[in-house]
């Protein structure tokens, strides 16, 4: 893999130019790339370069796949047409970003935040925000059991088992706050984020869970 392109000069074909901005300097971001060949910024032309003779041109599928992260041909695939190809790298996050945040939060502290009003009842979510809200536990627990989620169950384990979350636990840092045994992130302007014990296992279900519930944006 070669370097990762940095600006949206780097991402173009040898010899071609971004245009400028009101005080005729190169533009170093690309404006956001539509999955709609008659977007916006298509009928506007603000994401359009120009070419080696001055001409003004459309951005090529190859300095589209470079924009976004992707090695050049990483779309192409047999019967897939160039709109097709566009279409792949419209609307999307740069690769480059979304490894940066996966490779965070793999290797430093997971936290999984609450979004307010939008975590229905029984949820991941739903449940965190029972205990943000400092209701009581007994409003968490399930059927005829009594027990907890089992989602927050392992979270429980997991933390009992993670010394280091332990000694956070006991001596909470600047900016996170202990509630109902588990440890939550306040120093965002947001709602509290739940930091999750170090558990590969059980980060990467609670990936599942965020990236395939069928009701986006709720675990």
């Amino acid at each position: 893999m070669g370097t990762i392109p940095m600006t949206w000069q780097d991402c173009l074909e040898p010899g071609s130019k971004v245009p400028t901005d009101a005080l005729n300097r190169p533009r170093l971001k690309c404006p956001t790339l539509m999955a709609s060949e008659r977007s916006h910024s298509d009928r506007s032309r603000s994401t359009w370069v120009h070419s080696q003779d001055g001409t003004l041109r459309p951005l090529t599928i190859s300095e589209r796949e470079r924009l976004v992260g992707m090695q050049v041909g990483d779309t192409a695939a047999l019967n897939v047409s160039e709109t097709s190809r566009q279409r792949m790298c419209g609307n999307a996050f740069p690769m480059g970003w979304i490894a940066h945040m996966l490779h965070r939060w793999l290797n430093n502290t997971w936290t999984l935040r609450v979004l307010a009003g939008r975590s229905p009842a029984g949820t991941v979510c739903g449940s965190i925000a029972s205990i943000t809200s400092q209701q009581s536990t007994q409003s968490l627990r399930t059927g005829l059991t009594g027990r907890l989620p089992p989602i927050l169950d392992r979270i429980r384990v997991a933390a009992e088992t993670d010394p280091e979350y332990k000694k956070l636990l006991r001596a909470p840092p600047e900016g996170t706050t202990v509630r109902d045994g588990l440890l939550f992130d306040e120093s965002a302007n947001a709602q509290p984020a739940l930091v999750v014990p170090a558990d590969n296992a059980l980060r990467q279900e609670l990936l599942h869970m965020v990236q395939d519930h069928r009701h986006f944006g709720s675990a």
